[in-house]
């Protein structure tokens, strides 16, 4: 279980059925147990898993044709990836994502207390940095959380050979992290979230990208204090009526 702290709570990923408990200062997340606490708020939400004791070749027989393909095709294309903590890359990239989709900010607060993050990077030696992705990764329960992705491809033309190579080397990046937390002994990588049916329209394309991983689709609980959900509710309906 992954335990960081934000301001008075206690945000708790991965917690088994023992670990749920009443009170008012945990925030639950990702946990496979269906419980009934009445301090809490529970919201069930989809997403899909990978099994990362499969052996690479396994991992990439699941995979979309596409998928394959791209892999094999940015394999050749002088791109250096490796994995740290330093999020300074990440946060650089994710600014156009923050700026074409309105979502919160990010800066080196968003990784204030995050002991267990690994961050993946892509740089090509013509374009510089033009991926990065960053990853929760507990070697207790042996599974991995997709956090964020983020791409330079909003900085080319449409149809450039640029703009396609930052999606090559999106799906090199992924496929080198599964690897990489296979060789570390984790089990599981959780895509962080997958839309089952696909009818929210503003997630269409990343359920696309996520669903031609080949993974299998799960349910699981994340558990709010009810005066933090409530709190949290209030926030987003002002955010959206004082945006411009």
């Amino acid at each position: 279980m992954i335990i960081e702290k934000k301001n008075i709570l206690h945000w708790k990923t991965f917690p088994d059925c023992a670990v749920l408990k009443p009170g008012l200062r945990s925030v639950y997340q990702s946990s496979k147990c269906k419980k009934y606490l009445f301090t809490h708020i529970r919201l069930s939400f989809a997403t899909m898993e990978l099994d990362l004791s499969k052996g690479e070749s396994d991992l990439l027989a699941q995979y979309k044709p596409v998928v394959r393909r791209e892999i094999r095709r940015a394999e050749g294309e002088s791109l250096r990836l490796w994995f740290d903590e330093d999020y300074c890359d990440l946060i650089e990239l994710f600014q156009d994502t923050i700026a074409a989709k309105g979502l919160q900010p990010m800066g080196p607060f968003t990784f204030k207390g995050k002991n267990n993050l690994v961050i993946g990077h892509v740089v090509h030696p013509e374009f510089g940095t033009i991926s990065a992705q960053a990853y929760s990764a507990d070697i207790e329960s042996g599974r991995v959380l997709f956090l964020y992705n983020a791409s330079a491809y909003r900085r080319f033309e449409r149809g450039s050979f640029a703009r396609a190579l930052c999606g090559r080397a999106n799906r090199l990046l992924l496929h080198r992290a599964l690897v990489y937390f296979k060789t570390k002994g984790f089990l599981v990588f959780d895509v962080g979230g997958y839309q089952i049916g696909g009818l929210e329209q503003s997630r269409k394309s990343v359920d696309q990208y996520k669903g031609k991983l080949g993974g299998k689709p799960v349910v699981l609980y994340n558990y709010y204090p009810v005066w933090y959900y409530l709190f949290r509710e209030l926030r987003f309906a002002w955010m959206k009526i004082s945006r411009p």
